[in-house]
């Protein structure tokens, strides 16, 4: 840092710092530069065989749980009949036998 800071003229170096006392340089868009970057990589190195369409910032976004869209997925349905196979299966499978007395 030193190196750094004596290879800057200070006037320069004022400038910077009032510059940044009138623009904060936030961190709040590293997730979006880091995105950006993540991206232009990935793009790159893309397979277009193994994947048609390219990548955008936007792929490389952290999403709270919150922010996830809740995808409802289809409940599968059984009848009693298959849930006992089911069972049955499980039940053989672990050396046991099914006593029940109506098969």
């Amino acid at each position: 840092m030193d190196r750094i800071l004596g290879s800057i003229p200070s006037h320069l170096l004022s400038e910077w710092m009032a510059y940044d006392e009138l623009e904060p340089q936030s961190m709040d868009l590293l997730p979006e530069m880091l995105a950006t970057i993540t991206s232009i990589y990935a793009e790159v190195h893309r397979n277009p065989e193994k994947r048609s369409a390219p990548f955008t910032a936007d792929d490389f976004l952290p999403r709270l749980p919150e922010e996830e869209e809740e995808k409802e997925l289809p409940k599968p349905t059984q009848t009693m009949e298959q849930q006992i196979e089911i069972a049955k299966m499980f039940v053989m499978a672990s050396g046991g036998k099914d006593l029940r007395k109506d098969k």
